[in-house]
């Protein structure tokens, strides 16, 4: 039975949401995760998970159930995530997803269908799943969104937009939201015009009991120094743990690269993506999923 089938005023967009036992749901943003909190992520307390945009800290095969990704207007398939991802990086991520959401053109609040053709083209499987166009006005709606962090230019984070669209699933669902790896520091030039307004907007929600934040590693901060800085755009990253087992951090990579330990597993070392998907969809692998070039 599915979630609408046994909860009356469920939204369209939380049909992903399988059966009635939902009763934790993670938000994962794409800030260090700790070797404690992966170990929770992947211990499967969550009936669901929801990853945002490129996946930064995801590596293959660790639970996604619903993928968030934002509209880009110089993405190449309009949306990020899938933009900058290789065939096998998609294909595996795709095979995991039960849902997309798709945040829309965030001035006018809609895409037009054409947008998705590019998607569907590098990545058929997309047009046979669930996926979803939702509009970041919508949120000005929601019960409990009493300001919204945006303008009518510049919406709010990706992050924000599935944070508060999976709010709505719990609340009507009776289950706990878990947030992990978000970055509401705004000392690195990287940062969202609205991130203060947003992480007041969830300390105020935790106070209201409403999710529950768990402290992102590195304090938060997505990268190490001041704009200033030769390391304003480098991610801080968990790079091992000390003698006493606290983890160990240092200035690596760029802002726009996925953790390093996912790009081993990915990128340069094919051989176990491709062996990876045998596993989950089979002898046929790519053919399975339909996939192009």
């Amino acid at each position: 039975m599915l979630l609408h089938e046994c909860r009356k005023g469920i939204p369209k967009w939380c049909s992903a949401f399988e059966g009635c036992h939902v009763r934790n749901i993670a938000v994962v943003g794409n800030g260090p995760l700790s070797a404690q909190q992966r170990s929770e992520l992947n211990s499967g307390r969550f009936q669901v998970i929801v990853r945002f945009n490129y996946l930064n800290n995801r590596l293959p095969g660790e639970q996604l159930d619903i993928w968030v990704m934002r509209w880009g207007d110089t993405a190449k398939l309009h949306f990020w995530g899938l933009s900058q991802m290789t065939t096998e990086e998609g294909a595996e991520a795709l095979g995991a997803a039960d849902a997309l959401w798709l945040m829309a053109e965030p001035r006018t609040g809609h895409a037009h269908w054409k947008a998705l053709q590019p998607l569907y083209r590098r990545f058929p499987a997309v047009e046979s799943m669930e996926h979803l166009m939702l509009s970041p006005q919508d949120t000005r709606r929601f019960p409990g969104v009493d300001r919204w962090p945006g303008t009518d230019a510049k919406a709010p984070s990706t992050g924000w937009l599935g944070t508060v669209y999976a709010l709505q699933c719990a609340q009507s669902a009776g289950a706990v939201v878990h947030m992990y790896g978000f970055n509401w520091h705004d000392k690195h030039g990287d940062t969202h015009p609205h991130i203060s307004d947003e992480s007041k907007f969830f300390q105020q929600a935790e106070e209201r009991g409403l999710l529950i934040i768990h402290p992102t590693a590195c304090a938060g901060l997505r990268s190490c120094g001041k704009r200033t800085q030769k390391d304003a755009r480098r991610d801080c990253r968990i790079v091992g743990t000390d003698v006493l087992g606290r983890d160990v951090y240092r200035c690596k990579g760029s802002l726009s690269e996925k953790d390093p330990a996912a790009v081993a597993t990915t990128a340069t070392n094919k051989a176990k993506v491709q062996a990876l998907m045998k596993q989950l969809f089979g002898p046929a692998g790519r053919t399975a999923l339909n996939l192009t070039a």
